[in-house]
């Protein structure tokens, strides 16, 4: 299935389009003029999610802006994690037994370390899984970690993260987010020697990177950065 375009004239008319990448959308049917993809225009920039760790797209994407400064806390409750069991009287996936769990995970405990001593304040953009779930959810009083509200907060030391810029790493040339850890602090020279260009398995090659010295102030994608000597060549 192709995605949705939606005319760029103003007529109404939406369709199925056979391009995934909108490179090919076509005239409208009806008027004439160009067709576009139903996101086009919808996107809000791109943010690094301060308690994730992931680049999100604001606008496209599961992100809420906050109107309010909040904290990151574990809030204990109910999980169905544990020895398989099922609770006849409840029917499909609701028939998990749930058990009450009072300490964080391992992932939520990387949450919290990420986060720790930040209030997030209004105008921040957060992957909204960190959002409590509605009073009628299923999903209220599930334990997990999620934003409460700091009303009593500095708003001194409110954080509030900004949109993303990208720049080419020097020597793959792929585009990458310009963060504090991405920012090279010294010369530097690519870990890897080769990448692997194209865009299908048949037009795939591999090109030598840029062996550099490159100078400090670039930005190293993380294949190329030379302090993760641990991840795999491609």
């Amino acid at each position: 299935m192709g995605m949705t375009a939606v005319c760029s004239g103003g007529c109404g008319y939406s369709g199925q389009s056979d391009s995934h990448r909108g490179g090919r959308l076509g005239s409208c049917p009806k008027c004439g003029a160009p067709m576009q993809a139903w996101t086009a225009g919808q996107s809000r920039g791109r943010y690094m999610c301060p308690v994730g760790g992931w680049v999100i797209t604001h606008g496209l994407r599961r992100t809420v802006e906050l109107a309010t400064p909040m904290r990151l806390q574990f809030v204990p409750g109910w999980d169905t994690r544990g020895p398989r069991e099922r609770d006849p009287e409840r029917p499909g996936w609701m028939r998990s037994v749930k058990r009450h769990r009072a300490e964080p995970d391992d992932r939520e405990r990387e949450y919290l370390d990420r986060a720790a001593g930040r209030v997030f304040g209004p105008g921040c953009i957060i992957s909204n899984g960190f959002m409590p779930p509605a009073p009628d959810s299923d999903w209220s009083g599930q334990a997990g970690v999620y934003l409460l509200p700091a009303p009593d907060a500095d708003p001194a030391a409110w954080f509030v993260n900004e949109r993303l810029t990208y720049k080419k790493c020097p020597a793959c040339n792929s585009s990458v987010p310009v963060t504090e850890e991405s920012v090279m602090r010294e010369p530097w020279s690519p870990r890897r020697s080769y990448y692997w260009a194209g865009r299908s398995n048949r037009s795939r090659r591999t090109v030598e990177t840029k062996p550099g010295p490159h100078p400090a102030g670039t930005v190293a994608c993380s294949q190329c950065d030379p302090r993760t000597p641990d991840e795999p060549s491609p």
